[in-house]
């Protein structure tokens, strides 16, 4: 079983169930029945009645140390030294991009960015070749 935030619900969900609400279905009972708190349900009434939009809002938070726009120079860091440990890939992506990233930071992006499995980061980690990226490249 995997554990992680939960998806948001879409906006159109969102309007479904306010109008539904606006048309009287009971807040508590569609807190039971779709995977929504009840204090979820009051926000978005409240927003909706305030002429606010439903779709999800920008999340908070520091911004990326790795912009999106530069992961196609991490694919090419990790294409040139498929072999590389993390630490190694680390210096390396520094090297070309400034970015400075921790391993288990880099670890993140790469099975973001690469799709790479646990497993593989767990190799790396071992210090163990891993070369599974070679094939994730192709």
């Amino acid at each position: 079983m995997t554990r992680g935030i939960a998806p948001r619900p879409s906006a159109d969900f969102r309007e479904r169930l306010v109008a539904a609400l606006e048309a009287g279905f009971p807040q508590s009972e569609a807190a039971i029945r779709f995977p929504v708190s009840e204090r979820t349900i009051y926000r978005w009434l409240r927003r909706h009645r305030r002429g606010e939009s439903l779709a999800e809002r920008p999340r908070s938070g520091c911004p990326p140390k790795l912009a999106p726009t530069r992961y196609p120079e991490l694919r090419a860091v990790v294409q040139a030294h498929p072999d590389a440990t993390l630490p190694e890939h680390a210096v390396r992506l520094e090297a070309a991009t400034g970015s400075r990233l921790s391993c288990d930071g880099l670890s993140r992006l790469l099975c973001k960015v690469l799709g790479h499995t646990i497993a593989v980061g767990l190799c790396l980690e071992r210090g163990l070749p891993p070369l599974t990226f070679a094939r994730l490249l192709d």
